[in-house]
């Protein structure tokens, strides 16, 4: 129960607790953050499939905006390496526990719980300037939103004219996309953008190399086989 002692804490000192917290924080800052740029570079498939997945909302109506992917702390703590979240400005050393420098950012038991979770939310906003807003435009894109809607009463009602088909697509392309990194479920400052809320743009031009790399040549999977 909450409100009992457990007997293990007369075993270890709180300063014993802090030192064991210390080694954990070494061991994952060097096998999954940010020690090496490798760490960071073999997440290149969950950004190849978080970049198609965001071009494919982007211009896909029925694309499906609900996205979940589940996996261990070892994939996720990469990932973050790799989004520049936790960043200390010089790698953790051993040598560091009884320094001012036992203060740390990658601190496991905090960033990487059980049940730690990453989650990115994209949005289309209006335009900031220029834009008059269309009550059937504004409808449509409540519309794809959400998924109460009934499909064949919206497609008649939208999908017949050519009209508001065009009205459609000049309001899309005068939108403005957006998006947002959340961390145990609490938004975060992105290292894109240095702000909550940045441009889609700016996210995909600060992860764009990632996605484009070579994993079977940074993972050195391919080799020759002598005849």
């Amino acid at each position: 129960f909450p409100s009992d002692v457990s007997p293990w804490c007369s075993v270890f000192t709180d300063e014993d607790l802090k030192l064991f917290e210390f080694q954990e924080d070494l061991k994952y800052y060097y096998n999954d953050g940010p020690a090496h740029n490798i760490t960071a570079e073999m997440t290149q498939p969950l950004f190849a499939d978080l970049f198609a997945k965001i071009d494919e909302m982007r211009n896909s109506e029925d694309a499906n905006v609900s996205i979940l992917n589940f996996a261990h702390s070892e994939t996720l703590q990469p990932f973050m390496t790799a989004l520049g979240l936790y960043r200390d400005q010089e790698d953790l050393l051993a040598s560091d526990w009884g320094t001012p420098r036992q203060e740390h950012k990658w601190e496991t038991s905090k960033i990487a719980s059980f049940a730690t979770n990453v989650g990115i939310v994209v949005f289309e906003c209006e335009a900031s300037e220029g834009v008059e807003e269309n009550p059937k435009q504004k409808e449509y894109f409540e519309k794809d939103i959400s998924s109460e809607e009934d499909e064949s009463s919206s497609s008649e009602e939208y999908g017949s004219s050519e009209e508001e088909d065009s009205s459609y697509e000049m309001n899309h392309q005068s939108s403005e996309w957006k998006i947002m990194l959340f961390h145990q479920e609490k938004a975060v400052t992105q290292p894109a953008c240095g702000k909550e809320i940045c441009t889609l743009d700016e996210f995909l031009e600060s992860y764009s190399y990632l996605a484009g790399l070579d994993f079977e040549y940074v993972c050195n999977n391919t080799f020759n086989i002598e005849e």
